[in-house]
């Protein structure tokens, strides 16, 4: 019988390294394993740069449409930047959440998960609200076309 022995782990650290795992690992143990930190901070920085990219591309056609009174009389610009919300709000609260990890050298505590989980959460909740919203209209605009 395994007995898992109970350590002290600083806050936000992980309580196992893929490189303590043996023979004797559960499939429990392989799946919560974290990598090493050079690893997380690899991981960390390729995920906050790509969301910091994507975050600018958004902010940058958001803002144009925004800002130009030729885009914005065109009600489909208007519902574009309505799609844009979600995915800039996510990709730069990600942004910073990785930066904060890499700046730290580890996962920031309860308060940040909690935030990440918020923010996340709101990113995939307003892109399946939007994507539902869409199917709506089509299935509008094709129930009129047969009409």
């Amino acid at each position: 019988e395994q007995t898992m022995s109970l350590r002290a782990v600083p806050l936000g650290q992980p309580v196992l390294r893929y490189s303590e795992l043996n023979e004797d690992s559960t499939r429990y143990d392989y799946l919560v394993a974290a990598p090493s930190d050079n690893d997380l901070v690899k991981m960390w920085v390729s995920t906050g740069s790509v969301s910091v990219f994507v975050a600018i591309v958004v902010a940058v056609i958001f803002a144009s449409i925004l800002l130009s009174k030729k885009t914005r009389k065109l009600s489909f610009n208007l519902y574009l930047v309505g799609l844009m919300i979600p995915d800039l709000t996510m990709n730069f609260f990600c942004s910073i959440r990785c930066f904060m990890a890499v700046a730290a050298r580890h996962s920031p505590g309860p308060a940040m998960c909690r935030f990440q989980s918020w923010f996340t959460f709101f990113g995939f909740t307003g892109n399946a609200w939007m994507s539902a919203i869409i199917l709506r209209e089509l299935h509008r605009m094709l129930r009129s076309a047969r009409s």
